[in-house]
């Protein structure tokens, strides 16, 4: 019987549609995407939000004093997309 999968592609095109660099990087971050970022939220390992913004931008820079490594949640149009960033 036939097999047709969706929702990973769709998922694949959302992870690929934001660009975070440098990473790792000493602090400052850039992200851009294809389309306004929406709310963005940084979570260190504690499970803390450290930094939440939401902007209509498409490209933004980020600044982290902390050390370590972190999850980026954007979540936009009803889609999140989570990436892992280092500060070293």
């Amino acid at each position: 019987f036939p097999v047709t999968i969706t929702s990973v592609s769709t998922h694949l095109k959302a992870e690929e549609s934001l660009n975070i660099y440098p990473n790792p990087s000493i602090g400052s971050f850039t992200l851009k995407a294809d389309e306004p970022l929406g709310e963005i939220r940084i979570i260190n390992q504690l499970g803390q939000t450290i930094l939440s913004t939401n902007t209509k931008e498409k490209v933004i820079t980020l600044f982290l004093a902390e050390k370590g490594v972190f999850q980026l949640i954007c979540r936009h149009n009803q889609r999140t997309i989570t990436k892992s960033i280092v500060v070293l």
